[in-house]
C-alpha cells in the first residue's frame, strides 16, 4: 500500500510541475485573537479559576497558475499565558503549528481535482468532522451536479521503523464519497474504513463509518440534518464495536429574531460487555453546542465528564451517551451588535442501574459586537442546573453546585 502511494504521490506532483505556471501574487489573510475566561463550579466543584489563551492565525493562498494552486494555514503562539494546562483546554504553546499545507491542482481538460497534504476535514453539518485536519491524499471529480471523490487519510505511519517481530503496522483510512446541490439543497454521503494495526497483528483494529447529511429550504424553514452509523471489531477482545449519531436542526426567521429548535442524538454503551454502542461521538465543533455542556469554545467539558465536550481529549466529542434538544434565538437589535440565546435539555442515553439519566437544563447567552469591520469583541455566559445524573459527584460525595461559564474574546482580522 506504502508502494502504491508513493508511485501515486509522484505521478500526481510531475503533472502539477508539468502545468505551464505564471507567477502570481500570493494572497494572505488572518486573524489574532486573545480570550479571557472565568468558570465557577465548572471543573472542580466548589472551585472558580480563570486564565487567558491567544492564538495568531495565517493563511496563504499562492494561485500557481490556472489549475493550480498552494495553501497553508498556520496558528502562531496558540496556548494559555503562561503556557500552563488548565482543565484540559489549551495546555500547551507551539510557536509554529500548521493546520494546513496543501496543493490542489485540476487536471487539465478534465473535472478531476487532487489535493495533497494536510486539509480540512470537515464534512456535512460537521457532526462527525469539523475544524478537523488531516494528512490527505484526495481525488474529486465533478460531474454536475453531483461530485464524487476518494480520499486516504493518514493517521499513523510507521514506515521505516517497523517492527517486523510485533509485525507493528500503519493507522490510516479510506473514503468514498459523494456530494451534490440540487436546487436549494446539498446533500452527500460517505464511507469511511479506518484500519488501525498499530498494536501489532493480533490487536488489529478496524471499523467503518457510513454518513448522509442534508442541508436546504422547506418553504420558511432552514433544514440540517446528518445520520451517521460505526461498526467495528477489535481483534484482541470479543467485544465488537457499534455505534449511532443522528442531529437534526430547524431554523426560521420570525420578524426581527431567527428562532432555531435541534435535537441530537449518540447511542451510548450498553452495560453487558458484549458489545459496545458508543463507538460514535459527535466533533466537538459540530453544529450542536452550548457553553457549558457541548462548548465548542476550546476548553474542556463539565467536570472531565465523557458525556460533555472533551476538548484536547484523545476521543474529543460534544454530544456522547445522550439525548439532547436545544432551542435558540438569534437577534441583531443594531447592525453592529448580534445576539444569542441558547436554552438546551439533555438526558443519558443508557447508564448502569441505579444511575439517573437527567442531564439537567443550560440556559446561555452570547453576544458579538463588531468594533469596526475588522475588529469584534464577544462576550458569553453559560449557567446549568444540573440534574440528577451528577448527584452525589462532588469533591466529598454531596451533590455538586450548578456550573457557570463566563468568556470574553477579542479578534481582529487582517
Amino acid at each position: 500500500m506504502k508502494k502504491l502511494l508513493t508511485i501515486v504521490f509522484a505521478i500526481a506532483l510531475m503533472s502539477a510541475m508539468a502545468v505551464q505556471a505564471q507567477a502570481t501574487a500570493l494572497e494572505t489573510s488572518g486573524e489574532i485573537r486573545a480570550r479571557g475566561w472565568y468558570v465557577d463550579n465548572y471543573l472542580v466543584d466548589g472551585q472558580s479559576t480563570d486564565w487567558w489563551d491567544q492564538r495568531l492565525r495565517l493563511v496563504l493562498n499562492w494561485p500557481v497558475a490556472e489549475n493550480v494552486k498552494v495553501t497553508a494555514r498556520a496558528d502562531i503562539k496558540e496556548g494559555n499565558w503562561g503556557y500552563e494546562a488548565v482543565g484540559g483546554g489549551l495546555a500547551t504553546e507551539e510557536t509554529i503549528a500548521f493546520d494546513w499545507a496543501f496543493m490542489q491542482f485540476t487536471w487539465p481538460a478534465t473535472p478531476v481535482t487532487f489535493t495533497i497534504g494536510r486539509q480540512d476535514a470537515s464534512w456535512g453539518t460537521g457532526m462527525a468532522a469539523m475544524s478537523d485536519n488531516e494528512d490527505r491524499f484526495k481525488v474529486t471529480a465533478k460531474f454536475d451536479p453531483v461530485t464524487v471523490g476518494f480520499v486516504y487519510a493518514a493517521a499513523n505511519e510507521v514506515g521505516t521503523n517497523q517492527n517486523s517481530d510485533t509485525e507493528v503496522d500503519d493507522k490510516g483510512k479510506w473514503i468514498l464519497l459523494a456530494m451534490g446541490a440540487f436546487g436549494d439543497w446539498k446533500a452527500g454521503a460517505l464511507a469511511s474504513y479506518t484500519l488501525d494495526e498499530t498494536r501489532g497483528e493480533d490487536a488489529t483494529r478496524s471499523s467503518l463509518l457510513l454518513d448522509a447529511y442534508g442541508m436546504g429550504k422547506a418553504g420558511p424553514v432552514e433544514v440540517k440534518a446528518e445520520i451517521a452509523a460505526v461498526s467495528g471489531k477489535n481483534k484482541d477482545t470479543d467485544i465488537k464495536q457499534s455505534g449511532l449519531g443522528a442531529y437534526v436542526g430547524g431554523f426560521m426567521t420570525a420578524g426581527p429574531v431567527k428562532v432555531g429548535l435541534e435535537a441530537a442524538y449518540a447511542a451510548g454503551d450498553k452495560t453487558d460487555s458484549e458489545k459496545n454502542e458508543g463507538a460514535f461521538k459527535f466533533d466537538y465543533n459540530s453544529a450542536f453546542w452550548s457553553v457549558i455542556l457541548y462548548n465548542n469554545l476550546d476548553y474542556s467539558g463539565y467536570m472531565g465528564s465523557p458525556v460533555s465536550s472533551s476538548y484536547g481529549a484523545s476521543t474529543d466529542s460534544g454530544v456522547a451517551n445522550a439525548l439532547a434538544a436545544k432551542l435558540s434565538a438569534v437577534m441583531t437589535p443594531m447592525p453592529q451588535l448580534t445576539l444569542v440565546g441558547n436554552l438546551l435539555w439533555a438526558r443519558a442515553d443508557k447508564v448502569p442501574d441505579g444511575v439517573k439519566k437527567d442531564l439537567g437544563i443550560e440556559a446561555d447567552i452570547v453576544a458579538i459586537y463588531a468594533v469596526t469591520e475588522n475588529v469584534s469583541v464577544t462576550g458569553g455566559l453559560g449557567y446549568m442546573v444540573l440534574g440528577k445524573a451528577w448527584d452525589g459527584t462532588g469533591e466529598n460525595g454531596e451533590d455538586p453546585s450548578n456550573p457557570l461559564g463566563v468568556m470574553m474574546a477579542f479578534t481582529t482580522k487582517f
